[in-house]
């Protein structure tokens, strides 16, 4: 064993630096001005999602957990009717997206029809559901998907009526 003692680490890690850059961390390992607007963008939107749905919580974290889960709930509804009205529309649909705990983001075919040709038909009816490979090569190898699928994906901004309008241009288009 080395006699010599350790250095401390947090006083020893003294990495090139621009000589207006002060020592102090993390101001020390960042080269030039920092995103000073990402920054404040980030906190603005942990402030608007703790904001969403606060209850009677006492900090900022614990009104941050529970938005969260309350968005959380939302999207599984969401996804919850998606996926029951996909399946009202029979053997016409390809769910490939089947995990229980996901994100609200599915992956379809649709027999007999393009994707691209669905991502159009649903654009014009302000439905954006695109249509591709989405850089899930390996996935889609193993599915067996030669051509393009179409990706839905919901988000806390989603309503009943967005869903339903997807659901509708679908059926329209089978």
């Amino acid at each position: 064993m080395c006699s010599r003692e350790r250095p401390n680490s947090s006083k020893s890690s003294h990495p090139d630096k621009l000589l207006p850059s002060p020592n102090t961390v993390p101001e020390r390992f960042e080269f030039g001005t920092l995103p000073y607007e990402i920054l404040a963008g980030a906190t603005a939107a942990v402030d608007f999602l703790a904001a969403i749905d606060p209850g009677t919580r006492a900090t900022r974290r614990e009104q941050l957990a529970h938005a969260l889960g309350s968005l959380h709930e939302h999207e599984q509804v969401l996804r919850t009717r998606l996926e029951e009205g996909l399946r009202a529309l029979g053997d016409a649909v390809t769910l490939h997206s089947k995990a229980a705990d996901r994100t609200p983001t599915l992956l379809m075919t649709l027999e007999g029809r393009d994707a691209r040709e669905a991502q159009v038909y649903l654009a014009a009816r302000d439905v954006l559901a695109p249509a591709g490979s989405f850089y899930a090569y390996e996935p889609f190898a193993a599915l067996k998907l030669g051509d393009p699928a179409l990706r839905v994906g919901l988000a806390p901004y989603n309503t009943a009526d967005d869903v339903d309008r997807l659901l509708d241009g679908l059926s329209s288009l089978l």
